[in-house]
């Protein structure tokens, strides 16, 4: 096996481990404080996603964005009928991510990929609502659902702003692939 398949292969279960690391960190807070815990552990989660596709590259970081939510299912933090919008969000942020961290001035495509991702996993969350609660308005499905996922938002735009030192600094420290 090559040396370069070695380090991808190496980085990117690195990434992956410190993706499930975060996700099971849920455990070790009390459910009073759900909510904010749920900031914490998106902006985490993102952040390894970035940071796979920057520093490893894009196919790294669909790996981890292909695995993440299945995992998420069985640890149940996720429900079924939403795993595959989340999938096809989280590559929206990995695709941005690769793309927008090439260089500083092309950062804002990193920025653009947040809210791609959250309006993804919102209309995947609204077209099962449709489904599952058969008759309710699509009026009514599409706002909920867009409220719901405001934290795929927001733990989004923060994860690429944090990810910003981190790259700079994981790409002194790693060889490049």
């Amino acid at each position: 096996m090559k040396s370069k398949n070695i380090r991808f292969l190496t980085y990117t279960a690195v990434m992956l481990a410190f993706t499930l690391l975060f996700q099971m960190a849920r455990m070790l807070f009390p459910a009073p404080n759900a909510e904010y815990v749920t900031y914490i552990i998106g902006t985490l989660v993102n952040l390894s996603l970035i940071v796979a596709a920057a520093c490893v590259n894009v196919w790294s970081g669909l790996i981890i964005a292909l695995l993440a939510p299945i995992v998420a299912f069985f640890q149940g933090h996720a429900q079924l009928p939403l795993v595959f919008p989340i999938i096809v969000g989280n590559a929206a942020i990995v695709i941005g991510s690769a793309l927008g961290f090439k260089s500083p001035s092309r950062l804002w495509i990193a920025f653009v990929s947040a809210p791609v991702k959250y309006a993804l996993i919102a209309l995947g969350m609204a077209a099962f609502m449709l489904v599952g609660l058969q008759g309710l308005p699509y009026s009514a499905a599409l706002p909920t659902a867009f409220t719901k996922q405001l934290v795929q938002l927001i733990t989004g735009l923060v994860g690429i702003v944090v990810a910003i030192p981190v790259v700079a600094g994981v790409r002194r420290v790693i060889k490049p692939l």
